[in-house]
């Protein structure tokens, strides 16, 4: 008999986001994590449409796991949404993804919940001193070379986790990371395969604006 696949509650927010995300117009490419690339060339390849920059990410960058009952733990994420557009000074491109940021923004206030989750545990959006979505910086940066606006956004969530044995966790599996039935080689499964570039080396601040 085929056990059925758990699939965790951080599993189905970043879904929910990347359906939220992609039905907004105009957004551009959407990935699930955040992307990287030997060469400033690949990195533009996976934000590239047609002429222009133009993309987002999204990144799960912590969460919290709080006591709630016997059964279940409540828990905070924080997750970080940016996105890249090629900035054309001569074609009021600020203007635009600012326009694009708010159609964002909207898309996320208009869903406060991101979707009825299993046995009535909700997963609502939360922030601890505001409400939503948070535009934590704006502004020009060199993406890999190209002038670029950025936007970096912040997104608070809250669900609920069972607490049970889990056989599809790896920290339920055997240390010595062989794989046996129901739990996977891991550690097989995390051996670097490629090395890519920080995207930090490639994206860093644009400091001289008179260059527009």
């Amino acid at each position: 008999m085929n056990e059925r696949k758990r699939i965790s509650g951080h599993e189905r927010i970043r879904t929910a986001l990347l359906e939220l995300l992609r039905a907004v117009p105009g957004i551009g490419h959407v990935h699930a994590y955040e992307r990287f690339s030997k060469t400033p060339q690949g990195f533009q390849a996976l934000y590239q449409q047609g002429d222009v920059i133009l993309g987002w990410y999204v990144h799960r960058q912590s969460w919290r796991e709080l006591p709630f009952s016997s059964l279940q733990n409540r828990v905070r994420t924080r997750w970080v949404i940016q996105g890249f557009a090629s900035l054309l000074d001569a074609n009021e491109t600020e203007l635009a993804f600012d326009t694009l940021i708010d159609a964002v923004a909207r898309a996320v206030r208009k869903r406060p919940v991101l979707f009825d989750a299993q046995e009535n545990a909700l997963c609502h959006t939360v922030q601890d001193d505001g409400a939503g979505l948070q535009l934590e910086e704006s502004g020009p940066v060199m993406f890999a070379g190209v002038l670029c606006h950025a936007a970096k956004f912040s997104l608070g969530t809250e669900h609920m986790e069972e607490i049970e044995p889990d056989i599809s966790d790896p920290t339920a599996c055997p240390p010595s990371g062989k794989e046996t039935k129901g739990c996977p080689d891991y550690r097989a499964a995390i051996a670097p395969k490629d090395v890519s570039a920080p995207a930090a080396e490639l994206i860093r601040p644009f400091a001289d604006k008179g260059d527009k």
